[in-house]
């Protein structure tokens, strides 16, 4: 395990895997083949019983930390990554997730200033089948409250996770939402949407799955009555009326078709 530091760089990438050795591959690439090179590497593996250590140790010469061990979960991985990390900002690519080409980092170098969030737009999907996921330039709760900011479209200053603190680790989904929601709307920390693309998303991630989305909607109401405790009637309500929505659409379309096949005197 290579864990000799160099000296600062600017940019943290954080890798977190398991048992997902084609996704790491993938990864890995993108983040290697960057031309911006001030790049510090990490890998944290959760003690994958497939391919991915014996990858991890062919790359270990690109790599500024890598570990291979049992965690306590997505946000346990993350932690450590961001408790090794010395860069001026932190970015979390996870394992299938890569940059859409070698470029992207050097393209935007500038851009990593003194913001304390920078976010772009990303790709969702895999590799055949993706779709656009186009972010506001201007952040309010109405966003968060429906939805997020995909993790792999954001970079933090690393300041942020000493001031503030790491990942929340009894949160198993949504981690990250809380923590950008109470840096952005309670602590009011700067932040810079970048209007281009750099990421694919792979959609076949934990909280992608459907099956979790009840425990999603669990933890959002943790989060909310832990912050904004005024918002957890209006959280049950939206997802209610999104409910009866559908229905009353469905209706509205069934009306529709009745009355042209009434004008058109269809038997």
């Amino acid at each position: 395990m290579k864990n000799n530091y160099k000296p600062m760089k600017k940019i943290s990438i954080i890798t977190i895997n398991y048992n997902n050795y084609k996704g790491l591959v993938d990864t890995a690439n993108s983040v290697i083949n960057q031309t911006y090179k001030d790049i510090e590497y990490i890998i944290i593996d959760g003690g994958s019983t497939d391919e991915s250590k014996e990858y991890i140790e062919s790359i270990s010469e690109h790599l500024d930390y890598w570990v291979s061990e049992p965690d306590n979960g997505i946000y346990n991985a993350m932690n450590k990554g961001i408790k090794k990390a010395t860069g001026d900002y932190l970015f979390f690519l996870n394992s299938g997730d890569y940059f859409l080409d070698i470029n992207c980092l050097e393209k935007h170098k500038k851009s990593f200033n003194d913001f304390e969030i920078i976010y772009f737009n990303i790709y969702y999907g895999n590799h055949s089948n993706k779709r656009k996921v186009i972010y506001p330039d201007f952040l309010n709760f109405y966003l968060f409250f429906i939805n997020t900011i995909c993790h792999q479209a954001v970079f933090f200053k690393n300041t942020l996770f000493k001031e503030y603190g790491l990942y929340d680790e009894s949160l198993k989904i949504l981690a990250d939402w809380e923590f950008l929601l109470k840096t952005i709307f309670i602590h009011q920390v700067s932040y810079k949407h970048i209007d281009d693309f750099i990421v694919l998303y792979d959609d076949s991630g934990f909280s992608s799955n459907v099956a979790n989305h009840v425990e999603l909607k669990q933890e959002k109401h943790i989060v909310l009555k832990k912050y904004f405790p005024a918002f957890i009637d209006d959280y049950w309500d939206y997802h209610n009326k999104k409910y009866y929505f559908k229905k009353f659409r469905i209706y509205e379309i069934i009306v529709f078709f009745k009355k042209i096949k009434n004008t058109l005197k269809i038997k």
